[in-house]
Protein backbone atom coordinates (compact mmCIF):
# COMPACT_ATOMS: atom_id res chain seq x y z
CA UNK A 1 0.00 0.00 0.00
CA UNK A 2 1.02 3.22 -0.86
CA UNK A 3 2.55 5.15 2.43
CA UNK A 4 0.27 8.24 1.16
CA UNK A 5 -2.80 6.39 1.45
CA UNK A 6 -2.07 5.15 4.62
CA UNK A 7 -1.36 8.73 5.77
CA UNK A 8 -4.82 10.10 4.13
CA UNK A 9 -6.36 6.51 6.13
CA UNK A 10 -4.75 8.09 9.50
CA UNK A 11 -6.04 11.66 8.61
CA UNK A 12 -9.45 10.57 7.63
CA UNK A 13 -10.17 8.36 11.19
CA UNK A 14 -8.83 11.26 13.09
CA UNK A 15 -11.51 13.71 11.44
CA UNK A 16 -14.62 11.13 11.97
CA UNK A 17 -13.33 10.29 15.98
CA UNK A 18 -12.91 14.47 16.20
CA UNK A 19 -16.31 15.09 15.02
CA UNK A 20 -17.88 11.71 17.03
CA UNK A 21 -16.53 13.76 20.13
CA UNK A 22 -18.02 17.00 19.37
CA UNK A 23 -21.55 15.35 18.43
CA UNK A 24 -21.12 16.84 14.53
CA UNK A 25 -22.09 13.47 13.27
CA UNK A 26 -24.13 10.17 14.04
CA UNK A 27 -24.06 6.47 13.10
CA UNK A 28 -27.38 5.76 10.67
CA UNK A 29 -26.50 1.73 9.84
CA UNK A 30 -24.55 0.47 6.83
CA UNK A 31 -27.21 0.98 3.80
CA UNK A 32 -27.20 4.79 4.97
CA UNK A 33 -26.11 7.38 2.31
CA UNK A 34 -22.99 9.46 3.08
CA UNK A 35 -23.95 13.27 3.61
CA UNK A 36 -20.88 15.81 2.74
CA UNK A 37 -19.97 17.53 5.85
CA UNK A 38 -17.90 20.10 4.07
CA UNK A 39 -14.74 18.91 5.19
CA UNK A 40 -13.35 18.67 1.41
CA UNK A 41 -14.00 16.94 -1.73
CA UNK A 42 -13.47 13.34 -0.92
CA UNK A 43 -16.04 12.17 1.56
CA UNK A 44 -15.10 10.52 4.32
CA UNK A 45 -16.31 7.10 3.07
CA UNK A 46 -13.69 7.36 0.15
CA UNK A 47 -10.66 8.28 2.43
CA UNK A 48 -11.22 5.38 4.91
CA UNK A 49 -11.81 2.60 1.74
CA UNK A 50 -8.21 3.74 0.38
CA UNK A 51 -6.24 3.60 3.63
CA UNK A 52 -7.86 -0.66 3.48
CA UNK A 53 -6.32 -1.05 -0.52
CA UNK A 54 -8.33 -2.86 -2.99
CA UNK A 55 -7.16 -6.74 -1.94
CA UNK A 56 -8.81 -6.67 1.21
CA UNK A 57 -12.17 -7.73 2.00
CA UNK A 58 -13.80 -4.72 3.29
CA UNK A 59 -15.82 -4.97 6.30
CA UNK A 60 -19.36 -3.04 6.38
CA UNK A 61 -18.46 0.30 6.40
CA UNK A 62 -20.71 2.10 8.72
CA UNK A 63 -22.31 5.47 6.67
CA UNK A 64 -22.19 8.61 8.68
CA UNK A 65 -24.65 11.51 8.08
CA UNK A 66 -23.99 14.69 9.26
CA UNK A 67 -26.53 15.71 11.92
CA UNK A 68 -26.56 19.25 12.90
CA UNK A 69 -27.91 19.25 16.95
CA UNK A 70 -29.04 22.56 17.72
CA UNK A 71 -27.44 24.27 20.39
CA UNK A 72 -29.00 23.32 23.91
CA UNK A 73 -31.35 26.70 24.70
CA UNK A 74 -29.81 28.49 27.77
CA UNK A 75 -32.11 28.49 30.49
CA UNK A 76 -33.04 31.74 31.37
CA UNK A 77 -31.67 33.13 34.94
CA UNK A 78 -35.06 34.54 36.97
CA UNK A 79 -34.70 38.28 36.79
CA UNK A 80 -33.55 39.48 39.64
CA UNK A 81 -36.39 40.00 42.15
CA UNK A 82 -36.54 43.78 43.97
CA UNK A 83 -36.16 43.37 47.50
CA UNK A 84 -39.58 44.04 49.05
CA UNK A 85 -40.28 47.53 50.68
CA UNK A 86 -39.96 47.44 54.16
CA UNK A 87 -42.80 47.07 55.97
CA UNK A 88 -44.30 50.98 57.04
CA UNK A 89 -44.25 51.03 60.76
CA UNK A 90 -47.68 51.58 61.91
CA UNK A 91 -48.45 55.55 62.35
CA UNK A 92 -48.27 57.03 65.88
CA UNK A 93 -51.60 57.50 67.46
CA UNK A 94 -53.14 61.25 67.57
CA UNK A 95 -52.49 63.60 70.22
CA UNK A 96 -55.34 63.94 71.87
CA UNK A 97 -56.36 67.90 71.08
CA UNK A 98 -55.31 70.57 73.53
CA UNK A 99 -57.33 71.37 76.41
CA UNK A 100 -58.80 75.40 76.88
CA UNK A 101 -57.39 77.49 78.81
CA UNK A 102 -58.81 76.94 82.38
CA UNK A 103 -61.08 79.44 82.98
CA UNK A 104 -60.76 82.21 84.77
CA UNK A 105 -64.51 83.23 85.91
CA UNK A 106 -65.57 83.16 89.24
CA UNK A 107 -67.40 79.32 90.13
CA UNK A 108 -69.58 80.85 92.75
CA UNK A 109 -70.67 83.18 90.43
CA UNK A 110 -74.85 83.97 90.96
CA UNK A 111 -77.01 81.50 90.39
CA UNK A 112 -79.61 79.34 91.71
CA UNK A 113 -77.26 77.54 94.36
CA UNK A 114 -76.77 81.06 96.05
CA UNK A 115 -79.65 83.28 95.23
CA UNK A 116 -83.74 83.46 96.29
CA UNK A 117 -84.97 82.10 99.38
CA UNK A 118 -82.75 79.57 101.16
CA UNK A 119 -84.00 76.02 100.85
CA UNK A 120 -85.95 74.65 103.20
CA UNK A 121 -87.36 77.75 104.20
CA UNK A 122 -91.19 77.61 105.20
CA UNK A 123 -93.03 80.46 103.56
CA UNK A 124 -96.28 82.13 105.01
CA UNK A 125 -99.01 83.82 102.36
CA UNK A 126 -99.11 87.67 102.95
CA UNK A 127 -100.46 90.55 101.39
CA UNK A 128 -98.90 92.61 98.51
CA UNK A 129 -99.81 95.93 96.82
CA UNK A 130 -98.19 99.33 98.36
CA UNK A 131 -96.17 99.03 101.81
CA UNK A 132 -95.83 102.64 103.51
CA UNK A 133 -94.94 101.81 107.00
CA UNK A 134 -91.80 102.96 108.07
CA UNK A 135 -89.12 100.65 109.32
CA UNK A 136 -91.26 97.65 108.26
CA UNK A 137 -89.39 93.93 107.86
CA UNK A 138 -91.32 91.39 106.19
CA UNK A 139 -89.83 88.07 105.76
CA UNK A 140 -90.99 84.26 105.32
CA UNK A 141 -93.58 85.26 103.01
CA UNK A 142 -95.09 84.59 99.83
CA UNK A 143 -96.76 86.99 97.88
CA UNK A 144 -99.00 86.62 94.94
CA UNK A 145 -98.70 89.74 93.04
CA UNK A 146 -96.98 93.15 92.65
CA UNK A 147 -95.20 95.02 96.03
CA UNK A 148 -94.63 98.87 96.21
CA UNK A 149 -92.26 99.66 99.06
CA UNK A 150 -93.01 103.43 99.74
CA UNK A 151 -91.53 103.68 103.09
CA UNK A 152 -88.85 104.24 104.67
CA UNK A 153 -85.57 101.93 106.00
CA UNK A 154 -88.10 99.17 104.99
CA UNK A 155 -86.45 95.62 105.00
CA UNK A 156 -87.77 92.25 102.87
CA UNK A 157 -85.89 89.20 103.80
CA UNK A 158 -86.78 85.52 102.80
CA UNK A 159 -89.93 86.80 100.42
CA UNK A 160 -91.31 85.56 97.33
CA UNK A 161 -93.33 87.67 95.35
CA UNK A 162 -95.14 86.39 92.03
CA UNK A 163 -94.69 89.75 90.26
CA UNK A 164 -93.09 93.09 90.42
CA UNK A 165 -91.38 94.57 93.58
CA UNK A 166 -91.46 99.18 93.01
CA UNK A 167 -89.37 100.80 95.49
CA UNK A 168 -89.77 104.45 95.89
CA UNK A 169 -87.97 104.89 99.50
CA UNK A 170 -85.32 105.52 101.04
CA UNK A 171 -83.14 103.16 103.46
CA UNK A 172 -84.66 100.02 101.76
CA UNK A 173 -82.98 96.41 101.87
CA UNK A 174 -84.20 93.14 100.00
CA UNK A 175 -82.21 89.97 100.51
CA UNK A 176 -82.27 86.35 99.71
CA UNK A 177 -85.89 86.76 97.83
CA UNK A 178 -87.41 85.85 94.92
CA UNK A 179 -89.59 88.14 92.04
CA UNK A 180 -90.36 88.64 88.74
CA UNK A 181 -88.79 91.98 88.04
CA UNK A 182 -87.48 94.90 90.35
CA UNK A 183 -88.30 98.48 89.75
CA UNK A 184 -85.93 101.52 91.31
CA UNK A 185 -87.43 104.69 91.27
CA UNK A 186 -86.23 107.59 92.20
CA UNK A 187 -85.27 105.50 95.58
CA UNK A 188 -82.15 106.65 97.86
CA UNK A 189 -79.59 104.02 99.67
CA UNK A 190 -81.22 100.94 98.55
CA UNK A 191 -79.25 97.83 98.04
CA UNK A 192 -80.46 94.50 97.05
CA UNK A 193 -78.39 91.19 97.86
CA UNK A 194 -78.88 87.29 96.47
CA UNK A 195 -82.15 88.07 94.78
CA UNK A 196 -83.14 85.70 91.99
CA UNK A 197 -85.16 87.56 89.06
CA UNK A 198 -86.97 85.23 87.06
CA UNK A 199 -88.82 86.80 84.56
CA UNK A 200 -92.00 88.78 84.18
CA UNK A 201 -93.57 88.78 81.12
CA UNK A 202 -92.86 92.35 79.48
CA UNK A 203 -90.73 93.62 81.58
CA UNK A 204 -86.86 94.14 82.18
CA UNK A 205 -85.70 92.64 84.80
CA UNK A 206 -84.18 95.12 86.88
CA UNK A 207 -85.09 98.77 86.29
CA UNK A 208 -83.10 102.04 87.40
CA UNK A 209 -84.77 105.70 87.12
CA UNK A 210 -84.88 108.66 88.14
CA UNK A 211 -88.28 109.11 86.36
CA UNK A 212 -90.00 110.27 89.98
CA UNK A 213 -87.10 111.75 91.87
CA UNK A 214 -83.30 111.34 91.60
CA UNK A 215 -82.28 107.81 92.36
CA UNK A 216 -79.43 108.10 94.37
CA UNK A 217 -76.41 105.36 96.06
CA UNK A 218 -78.11 102.18 94.54
CA UNK A 219 -76.29 98.74 95.20
CA UNK A 220 -77.26 95.67 93.54
CA UNK A 221 -75.00 92.65 94.39
CA UNK A 222 -74.74 88.82 93.95
CA UNK A 223 -78.15 88.38 92.50
CA UNK A 224 -79.38 86.09 89.51
CA UNK A 225 -81.45 87.34 86.44
CA UNK A 226 -82.91 85.02 84.09
CA UNK A 227 -85.14 83.55 81.54
CA UNK A 228 -86.68 86.23 80.69
CA UNK A 229 -90.42 86.18 79.09
CA UNK A 230 -90.48 89.17 76.54
CA UNK A 231 -93.94 90.08 74.72
CA UNK A 232 -93.67 90.48 70.51
CA UNK A 233 -93.28 94.14 71.44
CA UNK A 234 -90.98 93.51 74.41
CA UNK A 235 -87.46 95.68 74.52
CA UNK A 236 -85.61 93.23 76.91
CA UNK A 237 -82.89 94.42 79.00
CA UNK A 238 -81.24 92.64 81.83
CA UNK A 239 -81.57 95.79 83.68
CA UNK A 240 -82.08 99.08 82.29
CA UNK A 241 -80.32 102.12 83.94
CA UNK A 242 -82.19 105.83 83.26
CA UNK A 243 -81.08 108.22 85.39
CA UNK A 244 -79.02 107.88 88.20
CA UNK A 245 -76.02 109.19 90.76
CA UNK A 246 -74.20 106.41 91.99
CA UNK A 247 -74.68 102.57 90.94
CA UNK A 248 -72.88 99.48 91.73
CA UNK A 249 -73.32 96.16 89.81
CA UNK A 250 -71.54 93.75 92.06
CA UNK A 251 -71.21 89.67 91.21
CA UNK A 252 -74.58 89.37 89.34
CA UNK A 253 -75.32 87.07 86.88
CA UNK A 254 -77.33 88.72 84.13
CA UNK A 255 -78.38 85.26 81.84
CA UNK A 256 -80.41 86.06 79.04
CA UNK A 257 -80.09 82.88 77.30
CA UNK A 258 -80.14 82.06 73.39
CA UNK A 259 -80.94 85.40 71.20
CA UNK A 260 -84.73 86.43 69.98
CA UNK A 261 -85.72 89.87 68.49
CA UNK A 262 -87.12 90.99 71.72
CA UNK A 263 -83.39 90.93 73.76
CA UNK A 264 -82.20 94.28 73.66
CA UNK A 265 -78.92 94.15 75.99
CA UNK A 266 -78.06 92.45 79.55
CA UNK A 267 -76.72 95.75 81.01
CA UNK A 268 -77.87 98.85 79.49
CA UNK A 269 -77.11 102.41 80.48
CA UNK A 270 -79.05 105.06 78.96
CA UNK A 271 -78.75 108.86 78.66
CA UNK A 272 -81.58 109.71 80.05
CA UNK A 273 -83.50 111.47 83.18
CA UNK A 274 -80.61 113.48 83.52
CA UNK A 275 -78.16 111.03 82.69
CA UNK A 276 -75.81 108.32 84.42
CA UNK A 277 -73.00 109.67 87.01
CA UNK A 278 -70.14 107.26 89.14
CA UNK A 279 -71.40 104.02 88.22
CA UNK A 280 -69.75 101.07 88.74
CA UNK A 281 -69.62 97.54 87.27
CA UNK A 282 -67.79 94.71 88.62
CA UNK A 283 -67.58 91.43 88.85
CA UNK A 284 -70.68 90.19 86.81
CA UNK A 285 -71.29 87.90 84.24
CA UNK A 286 -73.48 89.15 81.44
CA UNK A 287 -74.45 86.57 77.99
CA UNK A 288 -77.38 87.70 75.67
CA UNK A 289 -78.93 90.05 74.18
CA UNK A 290 -78.33 92.22 70.31
CA UNK A 291 -75.09 93.82 71.86
CA UNK A 292 -74.94 92.75 75.61
CA UNK A 293 -73.43 95.81 77.30
CA UNK A 294 -74.96 99.39 76.46
CA UNK A 295 -71.94 101.86 77.85
CA UNK A 296 -71.81 105.67 78.64
CA UNK A 297 -72.09 108.22 81.59
CA UNK A 298 -69.99 110.13 83.56
CA UNK A 299 -67.21 108.62 85.74
CA UNK A 300 -68.23 104.63 84.66
CA UNK A 301 -65.86 101.69 85.71
CA UNK A 302 -66.66 98.41 83.35
CA UNK A 303 -64.03 95.98 84.99
CA UNK A 304 -63.47 91.93 86.06
CA UNK A 305 -66.61 90.85 84.37
CA UNK A 306 -67.00 88.11 82.24
CA UNK A 307 -69.18 87.04 78.64
CA UNK A 308 -71.01 84.27 77.75
CA UNK A 309 -71.53 83.61 74.05
CA UNK A 310 -75.00 84.51 73.64
CA UNK A 311 -74.70 88.10 71.87
CA UNK A 312 -76.60 88.15 68.69
CA UNK A 313 -74.17 90.84 67.05
CA UNK A 314 -71.43 91.19 69.69
CA UNK A 315 -70.64 92.63 73.05
CA UNK A 316 -70.09 96.47 73.41
CA UNK A 317 -72.76 98.57 71.87
CA UNK A 318 -70.75 100.04 68.56
CA UNK A 319 -71.97 103.82 69.51
CA UNK A 320 -71.47 103.68 73.16
CA UNK A 321 -70.24 107.20 74.59
CA UNK A 322 -67.11 105.27 76.27
CA UNK A 323 -65.43 108.80 76.34
CA UNK A 324 -65.86 108.84 80.78
CA UNK A 325 -65.79 104.88 80.76
CA UNK A 326 -62.67 102.82 82.43
CA UNK A 327 -62.47 99.02 81.17
CA UNK A 328 -60.07 96.64 82.46
CA UNK A 329 -60.02 92.92 83.10
CA UNK A 330 -63.03 91.59 81.23
CA UNK A 331 -62.62 88.22 79.67
CA UNK A 332 -65.12 85.41 77.96
CA UNK A 333 -66.02 83.23 80.82
CA UNK A 334 -65.19 79.80 78.78
CA UNK A 335 -61.87 80.87 78.81
CA UNK A 336 -60.59 83.76 80.69
CA UNK A 337 -59.37 85.27 77.43
CA UNK A 338 -60.11 89.21 76.74
CA UNK A 339 -63.30 90.15 75.41
CA UNK A 340 -62.85 92.11 72.53
CA UNK A 341 -63.58 95.81 72.36
CA UNK A 342 -63.09 96.10 76.48
CA UNK A 343 -59.41 95.09 77.21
Amino acid sequence: MHRSSRVHGRRATATVTALLSIGLIACSGPSAPVERIGLSDTSVAREGAASRGANRTPSPTPSWSAVLRPAPTPTPEPAPQADPAPAQPPAPPAEPPAPCPASTAPTDRASAANTGVPAGTALAPASGGELSQDGLVLENAVISGDVTLTGDNQVLRNVRVEGVIRVTGTGTTITDSELGALTVSGATNFTASRLEVFGESGKDGMHVTSDSGRATNVVIENSWVHSPTGTPSAHYDGIQVRGVDGLVLRGNSFELGPHIPQFNAAVFLENANGGNTDVTITGNYIDGGGFSVYLGGKNTTFEDNSFGRNARWGLLYPESNLGSVTTSGNVWADTGEPAPDFG
